[in-house]
C-alpha cells in the first residue's frame, strides 16, 4: 500500500474532494461482487483509514489561508 499512498500524495488526491466523490460514484456504478468494485472499495477504505498527515493538514490550511487573503 506504500505505492498507493505515494501515488495519492504525489497527485494530491487524498485531500481532493472531487476525487472522493468520483471514487464513490464509480463504486456505486460497478457491479456488486465484481473485482472492479472490490478494488475501488479497498482504495476508498484505505483513504478513509489513513487520512492526511498533520503536516499535510497544516500545508492545506496554509494554502487556503493564502487563497482567502
Amino acid at each position: 500500500m506504500v505505492r498507493v499512498d505515494e501515488y495519492l500524495d504525489a497527485r494530491g488526491l487524498r485531500r481532493n474532494a472531487l476525487f472522493h466523490q468520483l471514487l464513490q460514484a464509480l463504486i456505486e456504478l460497478a457491479p456488486a461482487g465484481s473485482e472492479e468494485r472490490s478494488l475501488l472499495e479497498s482504495i476508498s477504505n484505505h483513504i478513509s483509514a489513513r487520512p492526511m498527515s498533520a503536516e499535510d493538514r497544516q500545508v492545506d490550511m496554509f494554502k487556503r489561508g493564502e487563497a482567502q487573503s
